[in-house]
């Protein structure tokens, strides 16, 4: 936890920083650094899963009884003691381009009392454009990229994918939301925003239906690598959908305040999905969809012991009804929630200066601080529940209810 708490400390600089740059780029090219250095992170990661699928997959990081195979465990990999001396070698080699980064000008930043900070983040939030984003990113967080449980009851308890596979499955994640941003970098920057997120969401969330043809295994597509192709419509839905919030926060942070801005919203982002995956564990219950893998499962579950239980209990009707569900809440988010995205720059600094002053614009900041304090206190409760098994159990965490 301590690492993690250090990691954000030095992510929201890095936020801050590229929100900053971002303000100083010419208007035609703003949000360039920013998206770019998405594809850098995002890189990053594909390269720490691809140290974790290859180089740690050997006999020393994997059960006794492994079979050695190139899908599954092999025969060679670093011990969990050369593994971290290599995580402390890059993280020492990745630290020395740090002391070269150098500060924008800070004329340009007024100096504030903590008083006039808070003063100038309402603002901020009482303005059109930051109360608009704040309902976009709940909505699509919540409603459009709700996931699929039983894409996960798929992989990981019938087709059991492998340690290697799993890897791979991330990798592709990574990448195709790196994708996305390029898509949105190179091609779609200075187009209508809400074009770009209307048509990329909808066709993401229809390729859901393809899990369909896994559950019933339609021409042999119950299979690994078919289920890690169609895997990768959320993320590059959520790529997509952080992008473009991202670049309406440059044209809306005030100097001195992008990595309080960027990060309010963000943090909002991050509990939203949070309730996002809680809401998709709870619609398993009425399409008794709910997994089971004990001795004895009731009636309204699906067994996955085995694909023979599976098949028994129902379980591509039942799979299959929820996923048109998760599918048609995706739709219909992207739909409802797609409008408040503003639809280029010029339309954030329009709804930027609109009624900051008015009633109406100070009605707009108290709905926006309400939805933003509720999400992110629920989303920080409902963490420190799944920390505890006695707790992770309850329902409005997204647990199957406690026993007595």
């Amino acid at each position: 936890m301590a690492l993690y708490a250090f990691l954000m400390i030095a992510d929201v600089q890095a936020d801050g920083y590229c929100i900053e740059l971002g303000q100083l780029e010419p208007p035609e090219k703003r949000g360039q650094v920013l998206a770019i250095s998405q594809m850098f992170r995002l890189g990053a990661s594909v390269f720490a899963a691809f140290i974790q699928t290859v180089l740690v997959n050997g006999p020393e990081t994997n059960a006794p009884d492994c079979e050695v195979g190139w899908s599954s465990c092999w025969k060679f990999g670093l011990t969990v003691r050369q593994y971290y001396g290599l995580i402390f070698l890059l993280c020492a080699i990745l630290l020395v381009p740090v002391y070269f980064l150098k500060d924008p000008e800070a004329s340009r930043v007024p100096k504030r009392s903590y008083i006039q900070f808070i003063a100038d983040l309402w603002d901020t939030l009482n303005s059109m454009t930051a109360y608009s984003l704040v309902l976009y990113i709940i909505g699509m967080a919540v409603m459009a990229q709700l996931a699929n449980k039983t894409a996960m009851f798929m992989q990981y308890y019938l087709i059991h994918l492998t340690s290697s596979q799993s890897g791979i499955d991330s990798m592709g994640s990574h990448l195709a939301t790196i994708f996305a941003v390029w898509i949105f970098k190179t091609y779609l920057i200075n187009r209508n925003w809400r074009y770009t997120n209307y048509f990329a969401c909808s066709v993401t969330t229809t390729f859901g239906l393809l899990w369909i043809l896994v559950f019933y295994d339609v021409g042999g597509m119950r299979n690994a690598w078919f289920t890690i192709f169609i895997d990768l419509d959320i993320s590059f839905v959520a790529g997509l959908a952080h992008v473009l919030f991202s670049v309406a926060i440059i044209e809306i942070a005030k100097p001195g305040q992008e990595a309080s801005t960027f990060e309010l919203l963000v943090s909002i982002g991050n509990s939203s999905w949070l309730i996002s995956s809680i809401i998709s564990t709870q619609l398993l219950v009425p399409f008794k969809a709910t997994g089971c893998t004990s001795h004895r499962c009731s009636e309204n579950t699906v067994n996955l012991k085995s694909i023979e239980t599976y098949e028994d209990s129902n379980g591509p009707q039942r799979f299959t009804s929820y996923t048109l569900m998760i599918v048609a809440l995706g739709l219909l988010g992207t739909a409802v929630f797609t409008r408040y995205l503003p639809k280029n720059r010029d339309e954030c600094h329009v709804w930027n200066k609109s009624g900051k002053q008015s009633i109406t614009g100070s009605i707009r900041g108290k709905v926006a601080l309400v939805l933003a304090t509720f999400v992110v206190s629920y989303g920080v409760i409902a963490s420190i529940l799944l920390l505890n098994h006695n707790t992770a159990c309850l329902e409005f965490v997204g647990g199957s209810g406690c026993k007595k």
